[in-house]
């Protein structure tokens, strides 16, 4: 059994030029007067062969080759924003255009003002979103016991190991076993979970294979309407772009956004229930998530 990415027979084109391209990129997409400069870039490549062997004969193999760039940026006071992350199946592939796009959603999702005395919703930018849909996926589809679960209208989910751009994904998964797109929600209930064979992975050699998702994606409205139209008026709408996730108890998540102070303590079960609505088109993320920005109704921001 073998599973593994085409080689490309184009000539190698130079690091050093994609990286001048994509920081004048990003650089042209700072907003005028901001202050932010782009204070370091850089791309990491690597290339992977693993073998199975079982009872001193190999079994399967697997050559794989990942590219990523990242960037940061400084203001003159010495802050930094969270780094901007672009991944492809080879770092050819990497867009130059990747960095100023997730800039221009940041600024867009977090430039709103302060919400209204009553936050009726939070709108993740598909960044943000991206955490989020991959910690749920992690934490509410590994089990049988949460299928039939209610979520809302739009958590509709669906895990693809074999999608032509899949990060972590292949034709069989890291116990040898093969792997299929699987419908994990359907915007009503939860169907299926990534328990058993075709979903065992590991992030390490060193750690045992466990159930985990390959390519998530978030099906996006149809069709997709602007990802600035908010669903309720946008003063009780609190946006943010990118999340950082806290889990202090299996049903207690604490998610810190963007901002001095900002947090809003959920319930995993209790949050897909609230995913409402989706807006604009759905973006990739080096997570290993495809997910449009996503509308959770009624979580209140502190």
């Amino acid at each position: 059994m073998r599973d593994g990415d085409a080689r490309l027979e184009e000539p190698e084109p130079s690091r050093v030029a994609w990286l001048s391209e994509a920081r004048s990129g990003l650089e042209r997409s700072v907003p005028a007067g901001s202050g932010w400069v782009v204070a370091e870039a850089w791309i990491e490549t690597a290339s992977t062969r693993e073998v199975w062997i079982l009872d001193g004969e190999p079994v399967a193999e697997r050559t794989r080759r990942r590219g990523w760039a990242m960037a940061r940026l400084r203001d003159p006071g010495g802050a930094t924003l969270p780094l901007l992350f672009t991944a492809a199946r080879d770092w050819r592939s990497l867009s130059v255009d990747a960095w100023s796009g997730t800039l221009g959603e940041r600024f867009e999702f977090d430039d709103a003002g302060k919400p209204g005395p009553r936050v009726a919703g939070l709108l993740l930018g598909p960044e943000a979103a991206a955490t989020v849909v991959h910690a749920l996926a992690r934490s509410l589809h590994a089990s049988p016991a949460t299928e039939g679960a209610v979520v809302g209208p739009a958590w509709r989910l669906t895990d693809d190991p074999q999608a032509p751009r899949s990060l972590y994904g292949g034709t069989f998964d890291d116990a040898c076993f093969p792997t299929s797109r699987k419908c994990l929600a359907d915007g009503e209930n939860v169907v299926a979970t990534l328990a058993g064979p075709g979903h065992y992975r590991r992030p390490s050699f060193r750690d045992p294979p466990t159930p985990q998702p390959a390519h998530l994606t978030v099906k996006a409205a149809d069709p997709p309407g602007p990802s600035h139209e908010p669903a309720t008026p946008p003063r009780l709408i609190h946006r943010a772009s990118t999340v950082s996730i806290h889990p202090v108890a299996p049903d207690r998540w604490i998610l810190e956004l963007p901002g001095s102070s900002t947090w809003v303590g959920v319930d995993p079960a209790d949050l897909v229930r609230r995913c409402v609505r989706t807006f604009g088109p759905a973006r990739r993320s080096h997570l290993g998530v495809e997910t449009p920005a996503l509308l959770f109704d009624g979580v209140r921001v502190s």
